[in-house]
């Protein structure tokens, strides 16, 4: 795992976020492909900062909860590492 988790978290939350804006995430699957997409500023697709903070806290917590799972998933696979080389370690050097 990156040591610049903080900032990994933070750039992907603003990512998160324009994309939602944008109504490009449908909640089940998210990949960018390049392509371009048209864009409406009019108001009525604008929404409240108190809006946007709902979202933002949203991403926040789902992002938070992914790279938790991540670190889990990492510590277990160093320690099933760790059983291996114990387990294969000949008893007399």
């Amino acid at each position: 795992m990156s040591r610049h988790t903080d900032e990994i978290e933070n750039l992907f939350e603003q990512i998160l976020l324009i994309c939602d804006e944008q109504g490009l995430l449908g909640h089940e699957l998210f990949a960018i492909d390049g392509g371009k997409i048209l864009s409406n500023a009019a108001k009525e697709w604008s929404g409240t900062f108190k809006a946007l903070e709902q979202k933002r806290s949203k991403i926040q917590r789902q992002i938070h909860h992914q790279l938790t799972e991540h670190k889990k998933l990492d510590k277990m696979k160093v320690e099933m590492m760790n059983d291996d080389n114990v387990r294969n370690k000949p008893l007399i050097p």
